[in-house]
C-alpha cells in the first residue's frame, strides 16, 4: 500500500522537499546574510510601509503605479507585494526580504510545471521537471537575488517562467493563453529589463507558433489587445518620461564610450552574458570593470561548472531527436536575455540584468544528464552515472553554500557590497539621542536619506541624520558623529584645528572596522 501510494504521488511527494530546500536555502538567516541592507531594499520597504499607513509613498503620491523612489521609478509589484508581510511582521529587513525569497520558491513549481509541458509527451515529464526544479533551487544565481529585494528580479523570473508555461498549454485551451498575456503583463511591470525581453521573447513565441495563429485570428487580436491594453500605463509613463527615468541613468546612448564606438559596446555586452566566464568560471564579479559585491559570490560562475558539458549535449541530443520545438523556446530565450543588459553603460555582463537567463541553463542542464543517461544501455552504467551526477552535485553545493553563508559575509559587507553598518549606527545613536543635539551618519551610504527613514520606522531617533558632503562641524553644537575613514581623512583637510576622538566602532563581520563613532574637539 505504502509502495502504491508513493508511487503515485512520488513527484508531489519529491517536489515538496525540493520547495522545503528551496525555501531554506533562501530564508535561512535572511535578515542578516548578506551581511548589511542596500538602499534599494530600504526604498522598496519604506515605501510599502508608506503605503501600508498611509495610502501614498514617501512623496505623498496616492497608490503609484510607479514609484519615484531615487528618480528612477520602480516598478509596482515588488513594493505592493511587501505590503502585506510588512503589515503582518512590522518593517524590517526581513519582512522586505521576504517577497523575494517567496518569488524564488514559486518559481521552483514554474519551472517544473515548464520543463513538464516541454516533454509532455515523455514519460519521464515529472522526472524532467523535477530536475530542473532542484537545480533552479540550488542555483547561485537564483538564490543570490532571492535573498535580498532588489525590486522585482525574481518576480520577474517567475511570471516570465508561468507566461512561457501557459503560452504552451494554449492548444489544450485557448484561455491558457489568457492567463499567459497576465503573467507577462506582470513580468513587464516588475523589473526593467522585462521591458525588453518580455515583447521581444513574447514576439518569438508568436511567430514560432504563427501557423495556429494564423487558423485562430480573433484570439490572437484579443490576446495582442488585452496585451497592448496592459501595457497602457507604461506607455503613459514613457510619454512623460518617468518610464524612461531609469533607462536615461544607465543608457549607453546616453553616455557614449569613449575609447569604442556605440555598437562595440553593445555588442560586447551582449557576448559578454553568453561567455564561459560569466556563466561557469568568473560569475558577475569576476568581469571586466565589475567590483560590485552584491550580486554575485567570487570564485564561481553565475551556473555550476559541471553544468557546461551537460548543456553542451543538450543541444546535440536536441539535435538527434529533432526535438525542434523545445530547441526553439530554450534558444529564443537564451539569444534575448542578454538585452537586458546589453544597452547600458556596464563594460560587461552584470547578473541583474540578465536574471532571466538562469531558468533556460537549468533546462537544457536537465535535458543532457537524462539523454546521457538515456543513451546507455547498460543498467549499471545507468547506475554508476547516477551516483557520479549526485556526487558531483552533492560536492559543488556544499562548497558553493560554504562560500556563499560563511566567506561571502566577510567581504560583502563594505561600501561596494551590501554596506554595512547603518542599523548598528542608528540603534546606537537612538540610546544617545538625548545627549546630543545632532548625531551625524556619514554620507557614504548610497542614498543614505533612505536608509535613515527605514531604520527610523524602527528606532525613532528624531535628531538622526545623513551629513552633508564634504562634512560640516559645528562646535557651537554637541554633535556625535559616524564616520567612514575617508570622512575623518577629509575632515583633517578642513577642519586642521579639530581632532576626532573615537568613542566606539563599528566591525564587518570579518572584524575590520567600518564606522567610527565619536566628536571632535579642539586640538
Amino acid at each position: 500500500m505504502i509502495t502504491r501510494f508513493s508511487a503515485k504521488y512520488y513527484a508531489i511527494i519529491l517536489l515538496s522537499l525540493i520547495l522545503l530546500l528551496g525555501i531554506f536555502l533562501r530564508t535561512y538567516k535572511l535578515a542578516n546574510d548578506p551581511a548589511g541592507f542596500f538602499c534599494d531594499e530600504a526604498s522598496i520597504g519604506y515605501n510599502a510601509y508608506s503605503i501600508l499607513h498611509t495610502g501614498k509613498d514617501e512623496y505623498g503620491v496616492s497608490f503609484p503605479f510607479f514609484f519615484k523612489a531615487f528618480g528612477e521609478y520602480k516598478n509596482p509589484v515588488e513594493i505592493y507585494s511587501t505590503v502585506p508581510f510588512i503589515a503582518l511582521f512590522g518593517l524590517h529587513e526581513w519582512s522586505t526580504r521576504i517577497p523575494s525569497a517567496i518569488y524564488g520558491t514559486l518559481g521552483l513549481v514554474a519551472i517544473y510545471l515548464l520543463t513538464g509541458i516541454l516533454y509532455k509527451k515523455s514519460k519521464y515529464k515529472k522526472l524532467y521537471g523535477l530536475s530542473a526544479a532542484l537545480l533552479l533551487a540550488i542555483s547561485p544565481w537564483d538564490i543570490q537575488f532571492s535573498r535580498v529585494a532588489l525590486e522585482g528580479l525574481m518576480a520577474y523570473v517567475f511570471f516570465a517562467i508561468l507566461g512561457t508555461y501557459f503560452f504552451l498549454r494554449k492548444e489544450e485551451k485557448t484561455r491558457y493563453l489568457f492567463l499567459s498575456a497576465s503573467m507577462f503583463l506582470l513580468g513587464l511591470y516588475s523589473y526593467f529589463p522585462g521591458r525588453i525581453f518580455i515583447p521581444l521573447y513574447v514576439f518569438l513565441l508568436f511567430l514560432l507558433e504563427y501557423k495556429f495563429f494564423w487558423q485562430k485570428k480573433i484570439l490572437f487580436c484579443a490576446i495582442v489587445s488585452i496585451f497592448l491594453i496592459g501595457s497602457l500605463p507604461l506607455f503613459s509613463a514613457v510619454l512623460d518620461k518617468t518610464g524612461l527615468a531609469r533607462f536615461q541613468q544607465v543608457s549607453i546612448f546616453n553616455q557614449p564610450p569613449a575609447n569604442e564606438s556605440v555598437l562595440q559596446h553593445i555588442a560586447f555586452n551582449y557576448y559578454t552574458n553568453l561567455s564561459p566566464d560569466f556563466l561557469f568560471f568568473k560569475g558577475d564579479i569576476g568581469m571586466p570593470g565589475e567590483f560590485i559585491s552584491r550580486h554575485s559570490i567570487k570564485g564561481m560562475g553565475e551556473l555550476y561548472l559541471w553544468q557546461l558539458p551537460f548543456i553542451v549535449l543538450s543541444f546535440i541530443f536536441l539535435i538527434i531527436k529533432r526535438q525542434w520545438k523545445i530547441m526553439s523556446v530554450l534558444i529564443a530565450w537564451i539569444l534575448l536575455y542578454p538585452t537586458g543588459n546589453m544597452l547600458t553603460t556596464d563594460e560587461s555582463a552584470e547578473a541583474t540584468r540578465a536574471i532571466i537567463g538562469v531558468v533556460p541553463w537549468q533546462i537544457l542542464t536537465t535535458i543532457g544528464i537524462f539523454y546521457l543517461i538515456d543513451f546507455s544501455k547498460l543498467k549499471i552504467i545507468k547506475i554508476f552515472l547516477i551516483l557520479s551526477f549526485v556526487s558531483v552535485i552533492l560536492f559543488s553545493f556544499l562548497q558553493y553554500t560554504q562560500q556563499y553563508f560563511l566567506v561571502y559575509p566577510t567581504y560583502s559587507a563594505d561600501y561596494w557590497g551590501w554596506q554595512y553598518g547603518f542599523r548598528q549606527t542608528v540603534s546606537l545613536f537612538t540610546s544617545q539621542h538625548n545627549t546630543y543635539d545632532d548625531l551625524l551618519i556619514t554620507h557614504r551610504f548610497n542614498h543614505g536619506e533612505e536608509l535613515l527613514k527605514f531604520y527610523n520606522v524602527t528606532f525613532q531617533c528624531p535628531n538622526c541624520a545623513v551629513m552633508h558632503n564634504p562634512i560640516i562641524i559645528d562646535t557651537t553644537r554637541n554633535q556625535l558623529f559616524a564616520l567612514r575613514q575617508e570622512d575623518i581623512d577629509q575632515a583633517k583637510q578642513l577642519y586642521p584645528t579639530l581632532r576626532f576622538v573615537p568613542k566606539t566602532t563599528i566591525l564587518q563581520p570579518n572584524n575590520i572596522p567600518v564606522l567610527f563613532i565619536g566628536t571632535f574637539t579642539n586640538n
